[in-house]
């Protein structure tokens, strides 16, 4: 699948979610004139693995949501991820769309992939120059998501699988988030 494609993709879920959203109007008649209330800051600290192929890196991050009202929210997602091979970091926005069924959350979002490879020691034994500077790139990535957030007290447990795409790999991410709402 390519960027284009992802986008196109993306883009299609946004407007069919945003039609299956009911209106505020409609929400408040629904419920006979009473509004849950739900706190509109969400922040967890994430935990997991990323697979890209038969290479796997423990992956620890910081995502920030924030509610937009009953069904979307927006954000920031901060992962970072390395093995023996490469070091990534990864930062990007996401759309995040409540389905009503449950603590559900899909999320789609844009971001950048800095990718850093990790120079091994027989690699800087043999450099003859002393510059021991890992080569980097900078890869545009789109992440698709799919949470479920699981209510303890004042604590959310969180499970997330995304899946993020660049021109040159596609990862899977998978893991725990722990966090509070506020």
């Amino acid at each position: 699948m390519t960027v284009g494609e992802c986008w196109r993709v993306a883009g299609l879920l946004v407007i069919l979610g945003s039609w299956s959203t009911p209106t505020r109007a409609q929400e408040h008649a629904d419920q006979g004139g009473e509004h849950e209330h739900h706190p509109r800051n969400e922040i967890l600290a994430f935990v997991g693995n990323t697979s890209k192929g038969d290479e796997n890196s423990l992956t620890v991050g910081l995502d920030y949501e924030r509610r937009l009202g009953e069904r979307f929210g927006t954000g920031v997602f901060l992962d970072w991820a390395a093995n023996h091979h490469e070091r990534e970091f990864i930062a990007g926005v996401p759309v995040v769309y409540r389905p009503g069924l449950g603590d559900l959350k899909l999320q789609v979002g844009a971001g950048v992939e800095l990718e850093e490879e990790v120079a091994s020691e027989e690699h800087s034994a043999g450099a003859d120059s002393g510059s021991h500077e890992s080569p980097s790139r900078w890869l545009f990535l789109v992440r698709l998501g799919v949470h479920y957030g699981l209510e303890l007290g004042h604590v959310a447990l969180v499970p997330q699988v995304n899946w993020d795409i660049t021109e040159r790999n596609d990862a899977l991410v998978i893991g725990l988030a722990a966090g509070v709402s506020f």
